[in-house]
């Protein structure tokens, strides 16, 4: 008996020893797991950055043809969300290659990416309009437009065209599989100037004048019907609705109903990915804010035209004739202070409006320094790529500009400045334009431009 109580005591021993070692040994692996997978965290968001900067990087190299000669090897440092990223390019000896490297960093952990890219061509050409002024559809090249205002591209990369003085909005019907633009359409618009057709088919609706279009992600297209002093949508469907404003002229209904609200000569849209529409309300020196079927709201301006509030409330600021407004990936808005020769920028959340290019003074000049040393003349279309970089119609310049979103610089980046025609499948600095008005971007960083008194659409292609 007793011998059996030993061993009974014994085994019993023995398996509080096993569990034992077994609690131990899960508590380590659990406690290894648990690194492991703060440690992949950390590592993924690091590869992540490390890819933001890769793009950056080749960002910098198509839009800047001489910045792998000016920055061979130079490294470049950025924040980036929850870490930082670090970029340069490297020029290949031997052939016209060249080595994009970017490193990403979150806490002590890096990530390095390499791509090996070779430069490609950027040029300007023509996508729609002949060059003469009127009012035709079908072939691209053959088309006819008269003043195009402002541009707009959807995800397919169809474009959508404000064709001002025809009262309509034209489609140019992009064919992913030719890669070719096949036929320019009539989208809205009857021809006629007016202001009907509400709850029917756009293509049935009259418009009056134009001046802004845009599109959001789902397809839908954003109209300023500017003399009809209202908002329109036309839905992928093809219906169009009258989303703002009564259609009377005048500056009233903040903090009600949008449809109940009055414009005045309203020149500019844009549509964020979560509904919000903005409004240059031109002639009312203000920009405005709603969602559809929802209220409208001030934005900036307090609508009498000058110049002050830089550092202050947007709502308290003097802005002159705003003709267009874009929204960068952050929700912060960009206003084209036509009149001030200045583009103004306001910061989310705070609504702190400051100048972010632009003296004041209309001029030509600044271009590889501060843009806020920069003069402008009449800037009209903007454009925000998602890393920050804004494209301005500098319409009186006869030229596109380009603000780099990280250092400020501006510089010239089509457009010789003098007021003409030329240059298609050239570089776009030599090109010619003839007051450019509406700019626009898509995912590729092609440029889109609405050359209006040239009567055509340009394209600065990225190839």
């Amino acid at each position: 008996m007793k011998s059996e109580k030993g061993m009974a005591y014994i085994t019993v021993l023995v398996i509080i020893m096993i569990l034992s070692a077994l609690a131990i040994s899960y508590s380590y692996m659990s406690g290894i797991e648990a690194k492991i997978s703060y440690n992949k965290k950390d590592s993924d968001q690091a590869y992540y950055i490390a890819e933001a900067g890769l793009r950056k990087g080749i960002w910098r190299l198509l839009h800047d043809p001489d910045f792998k000669t000016n920055y061979n090897n130079v490294l470049f440092t950025e924040n980036f969300g929850a870490g930082s990223y670090e970029y340069k390019v490297t020029k290949a000896t031997y052939n016209p290659s060249v080595f994009v490297t970017s490193t990403g960093k979150v806490g002590n952990t890096k990530r390095v990416v390499k791509t090996h890219t070779y430069i490609v061509t950027i040029k300007i050409v023509t996508i729609a309009g002949n060059g003469t002024a009127g009012d035709t559809v079908g072939s691209p090249l053959s088309s006819k437009l008269k003043k195009p205002q402002s541009v707009a591209v959807d995800s397919a990369g169809n474009v959508y065209i404000a064709d001002t003085d025809n009262h309509r909005i034209k489609k140019l019907i992009w064919d992913s599989g030719s890669q070719t633009y096949t036929s320019l359409a009539n989208f809205a618009g009857t021809g006629a100037a007016g202001d009907t057709g509400a709850g029917g088919a756009a293509t049935s609706a009259k418009l009056d004048t134009p001046k802004g279009v845009a599109v959001d992600s789902s397809g839908n297209v954003y109209i300023a019907d500017s003399n009809s002093d209202r908002i329109k949508k036309v839905d992928t469907s093809g219906i169009i609705t009258f989303i703002a404003g009564t259609g009377a002229s005048g500056n009233s209904g903040d903090n009600g109903p949008a449809t109940s609200a009055k414009f005045n000569n309203p020149e500019g849209v844009a549509v964020t990915s979560s509904g919000e529409i903005y409004v240059a309300d031109t002639s009312n020196n203000r920009v405005r804010k709603f969602t559809e079927g929802g209220n409208i709201s001030l934005f900036a301006g307090v609508g009498n035209n000058g110049y002050s509030g830089d550092g202050g409330a947007a709502i308290s600021a003097k802005i002159d004739d705003p003709n267009s407004v874009a929204v960068d990936s952050s929700g912060n808005v960009y206003i084209s202070d036509s009149l001030n020769d200045r583009i103004r920028k306001v910061a989310i959340g705070t609504n702190i409006i400051t100048t972010v290019a632009g003296t004041g003074t209309a001029g030509y000049s600044g271009d590889s320094g501060a843009a806020t040393s920069a003069k402008i003349n009449v800037p009209k279309g903007l454009a925000l790529d998602p890393a920050g970089n804004f494209f301005i119609g500098d319409s009186a310049n006869n030229r596109v500009r380009l603000v780099d979103g990280a250092t400020g610089v501006i510089s010239t980046y089509a457009g010789t400045g003098t007021a003409g025609y030329s240059g298609d499948n050239g570089a776009p600095a030599s090109a010619q334009l003839r007051v450019p008005y509406g700019v626009a971007i898509d995912s590729l960083g092609n440029i889109y431009i609405a050359d209006k008194d040239n009567h055509v659409i340009r394209k600065i292609v990225i190839q």
